[in-house]
């Protein structure tokens, strides 16, 4: 496979201005389809457009392309394995950041039997976010060809400026990759074997078990472009994550060998670094589907709001530890989750409130330490007789018998709704 540079020819003024307007009617008119379809009645070749993670953003339509190399494009969406690697061999996927600021055409030619191809970068301000390129199927390549398709770029370019997928985005092609598997109607973020084929292209090796990360950024932002600098940041801070901003969110995905994705001494420096640059996040649960990533997204995201309101003095939350309150989330709409608090957890309140005593709080302790009576003890500093008398008033009181795992199973979750439902209203919660 070679490839070879060539200046743009210069296009007779009268030729230059027709074309100039085509192309321009076609961005307002339709988007890339009608870029697309434009550019192939100008060049007479078909033209596909590419993203930097290989990914098809779009190929001229309505044509018959019979050749082996555009139909498997077309029905997979990426290049094949194969062809990646030579051209990753020859750097002619990054040859615009390679060589300057220049955006001119490069022609690529296989010497298999593959077609040749005219690939032009399309930028976004100094970055690179997409491919264009031409086949040569239906006639030759000719020198005004180059010239054509440098302008086909800019044209492409205004249009992914639309997108905040582009505009928002690094550049890198992980960062579409992931941008991808959030999108929830997309078939390619459904499709295994696709992403499989995206996996090996852009050499990305996914430990088992993975997590959807969400960050949030409380503080105002100069520039929207500060959100990258701290997705940066974090990448460093988690080496082998993936991270894009989307939805005014940064997302991360992460794997590791275990069902736990922070070491403590990583878990102390995210801490610290949320700390200082005002940030609130979450950890999805446990996942190992790929496909299923929008859905574990969902959760990340849902868990901050839940975690701002159980937990206020906290800024990392992991959706397990908050999925009782996420299915209250659920339910809260369409029943009074009050109506299933333990029927006499009331009658302990009232009568701490008529005689100044603290059982109520007591029992809130015992039961979400696990009746561990140690725990409770250095909790409530309290001696281990009262301890006994307490929970002997309480099982009197309420009618129960703490022993009975149901009942205080019941109380548990008791307890979780009334948390649930103080901070929901912006009541205190009292029996902390």
């Amino acid at each position: 496979m070679s490839a070879t540079k060539m200046e743009p020819a210069a296009i007779s003024p009268a030729a230059n201005s027709e074309i100039t307007e085509e192309l321009l009617e076609s961005l307002y008119s339709g988007g890339l389809d009608a870029i697309l379809e434009t550019a192939y009645s100008v060049l007479g070749n078909p033209v596909f457009i590419r993203d930097v993670s290989h990914k098809l953003l779009g190929i001229t339509k309505n044509i018959i392309i019979d050749h082996p190399f555009i139909r498997e494009l077309i029905e997979t969406g990426s290049f094949d394995e194969t062809t990646v690697k030579k051209m990753k061999q020859f750097n002619r996927f990054n040859a615009a950041q390679l060589h300057g600021t220049s955006c001119a055409p490069v022609l690529i030619n296989f010497e298999t039997d593959k077609p040749n191809l005219i690939t032009g970068p399309v930028l976004i301000g100094n970055t690179v976010v997409a491919f264009v390129s031409v086949v040569e199927h239906c006639r030759p390549f000719v020198k005004d060809d180059f010239a054509i398709i440098a302008k086909l770029c800019k044209v492409v370019s205004i249009q992914l400026q639309k997108s905040n997928t582009f505009t928002m985005s690094g550049g890198t092609q992980h960062e579409y990759f992931l941008l991808d598997l959030l999108e929830k109607n997309s078939k390619t973020s459904q499709n295994q074997l696709f992403i499989e084929q995206r996996l090996k292209n852009l050499s990305i090796k996914l430990k088992s078990n993975l997590f959807v990360v969400a960050f949030r950024v409380e503080k105002n932002l100069k520039s929207e472009t500060e959100l990258q600098t701290i997705a940066k940041e974090l990448r460093q801070l988690l080496i082998g994550s993936i991270t894009a901003v989307y939805c005014n969110h940064i997302i991360m995905l992460m794997s590791s060998d275990t069902s736990q994705p922070l070491s403590p001494f990583q878990k102390t420096s995210l801490d610290g670094f949320l700390e200082i640059n005002s940030i609130i996040a979450a950890f999805s649960q446990c996942f190992t589907d790929i496909t299923k990533t929008y859905k574990y997204y969902i959760q990340a995201v849902e868990s901050i709001e839940i975690g701002k309101n159980i937990k206020v003095d906290e800024r990392l939350f992991f959706s397990e530890e908050l999925l009782v309150y996420y299915i209250f989330r659920l339910g809260d709409k369409a029943i009074d989750l009050t109506d299933y608090i333990h029927p006499t957890m009331l009658r302990l309140r009232d009568y701490d409130n008529d005689n100044n005593t603290e059982l109520f709080k007591t029992l809130y302790y015992y039961i979400t330490h696990l009746k561990n009576a140690a725990h409770t003890l250095e909790h409530l500093h309290i001696h281990r007789n009262t301890l006994l008398y307490r929970l002997h008033k309480i099982e009197e009181i309420m009618e129960i018998d703490l022993n009975n795992s149901e009942v205080g199973f019941h109380i548990l979750i008791s307890f979780k709704i009334l948390e649930y439902s103080a901070r929901e209203t912006g009541r205190e919660i009292c029996f902390r």
